[in-house]
């Protein structure tokens, strides 16, 4: 077995470090409203096992949460910015407005075929089970 020799310094400075990662990770658990009792000197010590909520001080004392409304203007602009930008992209593209009004109607006799496809399918349907 590989025996590690450190110096004093290296020590030191190593001691200093995990003095500053306990007083982070109180920091941290004080800002996430846990409380843990740790023991300073000892790594990990009650990380998890007496990690629990602490009660809110005042909850008065807490901002009101804000609704973020949008006023009927601000609405308004963005509908007609919105409009704007797709008047440009119709005119860009060169579509009428005829052209994407204009709708398909299928005729008396077209419906009458595919309604009776459909009842042809159904039976087939009816007849497997």
């Amino acid at each position: 077995m590989m025996r590690i020799q450190f110096t004093a310094t290296q020590l030191r400075r190593a001691t200093e470090l995990q003095e500053q990662i306990e007083a982070l990770q109180n920091e941290l658990d004080t800002l996430l409203g846990l409380r843990s009792v740790r023991v300073p000197g000892k790594p990990n010590s009650g990380l998890k096992a007496h990690l629990a909520p602490i009660p809110a001080a005042d909850p008065a004392a807490e901002a009101p949460k804000r609704k973020h409304n949008m006023s009927a203007a601000g609405r308004a602009a963005i509908q007609r910015a919105q409009k704007a930008r797709w008047a440009r992209l119709k005119a860009a593209t060169g579509v009428s407005e005829e052209a994407s009004k204009r709708k398909y109607n299928i005729s008396a006799v077209g419906r009458a075929a595919i309604s009776r496809a459909q009842k042809v399918r159904w039976a087939k349907l009816k007849k497997k089970k």
